[in-house]
């Protein structure tokens, strides 16, 4: 997250250390931990392409992307679909 949801402050890393927006002071602890969650899915998407698991790698990307939607997270999905082990 770049930019506070609330009043769109752009956020300093301070502010994922405090769990909260430095200008309006709104508790962002939740999204902090949801876009982590978001960023682990991706991972395991990785390790399961490296793996040669197309099937999991989609999945764990979806879920990813149900938790937080990234441009990255787009383009990892759409190029994983693209692959072809076939």
């Amino acid at each position: 997250m770049i930019s506070c949801p609330i009043c769109h402050a752009r956020l300093q890393a301070d502010d994922k250390i405090n769990g909260s927006c430095n200008r309006c002071k709104n508790d962002l602890q939740e999204l902090f931990h949801i876009e982590q969650e978001s960023h682990q899915w991706l991972r395991l998407g990785y390790y399961y392409l490296c793996e040669g698991d197309r099937e999991k790698a989609l999945d764990s990307v979806a879920t990813a992307l149900d938790l937080c939607d990234t441009r990255m997270g787009r383009l990892f999905f759409l190029f994983i679909q693209k692959l072809n082990f076939d």
